[in-house]
């Protein structure tokens, strides 16, 4: 396959070839460790989250993975409007009748351990476990996660599901004995909003509630790992209203690739492919990799950007070797794509923002702003 080839699969979702050249960067390799302290992964649009989850959910195996994404999963609640302390303990309860129910599933893991152990787990999950899970089908299985909030026809009025502490503390108590055993599991998410919402408008409360429960799950039960891929645009007016997550900084991670971490996802794809960097670039790879640092301090979103702008010039320059000059001829079109696709992400929350930004810049496109 030609590197051009290779610079079109920007949707990690389709991408068969994936493993091939997938590269593991400081930020996602911590993900991985037994510090579980980042449970929220915040990252732009074409950063590498649904990269990641991929990642974690098919090529680092662990004993039980749950892999949660809108393509094999979907709530599809009506707007709730529930407040996300509501949420949140729904949530924490559902996150741990998954992980329970998910051991009980792995027969190899569950045969293993004591007897005591695996009553105590059945008892703690609902006799109707299996007939609730059909309604909510996630490719080959299913997901309890949601089922509190809507056991009912999907026409009517949705209303959290309510537990007796005493039952809640029960599953907790059987959740983290069992991972006392060093059962690891891992919980992924990838876009919580198309997950959790069918609504077109941001359910606060929902997002900011299931944000709160994976974050406590995380401190409260040994060897649980449950992250949450999220867009910052979407992770930003939740983080600005739900103040609970205030109290977990620590948990909360930023999704980020360094120059050198780019220059190593274009060398995987160039040794994956039938071209070099003498093939592509002018000059070869050392001439390439400045390049391709020098274009990594032009972009916003990581990987996507890169690889788009790269096939941008292959396009317009065909059978020409990748310079700065050609990259630079290209980079207005760049930042016309990467603006257009930032207004397309904050057009929810922030109306007429291309009019706005526009206004700004007219008189002078070199301002530079900072956060304060």
């Amino acid at each position: 396959m030609k590197f051009c080839d290779l610079c079109k699969q920007l949707e990690a979702t389709l991408d068969e070839h994936l493993k091939d050249y997938y590269v593991s960067t400081e930020c996602i390799s911590n993900l991985k460790s037994s510090n579980k302290s980042q449970s929220i992964i915040v990252g732009y649009k074409g950063s590498g989250k649904t990269t990641t989850f991929r990642y974690l959910t098919e090529f680092e195996p662990t004993d039980i993975v749950i892999a949660i994404d809108p393509n094999n999963f979907s709530l599809e609640l009506p707007k709730t409007n529930l407040s996300w302390q509501t949420c949140s303990r729904q949530f924490e309860n559902d996150l741990i009748l998954e992980s329970l129910y998910a051991i009980k599933s792995n027969k190899t893991l569950f045969e293993k351990l004591p007897r005591g152990l695996q009553k105590k787990i059945k008892k703690n999950l609902p006799n109707n476990i299996d007939k609730i899970l059909k309604v909510f089908k996630r490719g080959g299985g299913a997901s309890v996660l949601g089922c509190g909030f809507n056991l009912n026809p999907a026409t009517l009025e949705v209303s959290p599901g309510l537990h007796l502490l005493e039952d809640y503390k029960s599953a907790l108590e059987t959740l983290q004995e069992t991972t006392e055993k060093d059962i690891k599991i891992r919980i992924v998410v990838d876009n919580p909003e198309h997950v959790f919402s069918s609504s077109f408008d941001l359910d606060i409360g929902l997002l900011g509630g299931f944000l709160l429960a994976a974050t406590k799950m995380n401190i409260l039960i040994k060897n649980l790992n449950v992250t949450v891929l999220i867009k910052s645009h979407v992770f930003d007016p939740i983080y600005r209203i739900v103040d609970d997550l205030h109290n977990y900084p620590d948990n909360i991670s930023h999704l980020f690739w360094t120059p050198q971490e780019l220059i190593s996802m274009v060398d995987r794809r160039l040794e994956t492919s039938e071209d070099s960097w003498e093939t592509i670039f002018y000059n070869g790879k050392e001439t390439g990799e400045k390049l391709i640092e020098y274009m990594s301090h032009n972009i916003r979103n990581g990987p996507r950007d890169i690889l788009r702008w790269l096939l941008e010039i292959l396009k317009e320059y065909e059978g020409k070797n990748i310079n700065k000059t050609l990259s630079n001829n290209v980079k207005a079109k760049m930042g016309k794509d990467s603006f257009d696709a930032l207004v397309t992400a904050h057009s929810l929350v922030y109306e007429k923002l291309d009019d706005v930004i526009k206004a700004i810049f007219r008189e002078n496109g070199d301002k530079i702003f900072t956060k304060t």
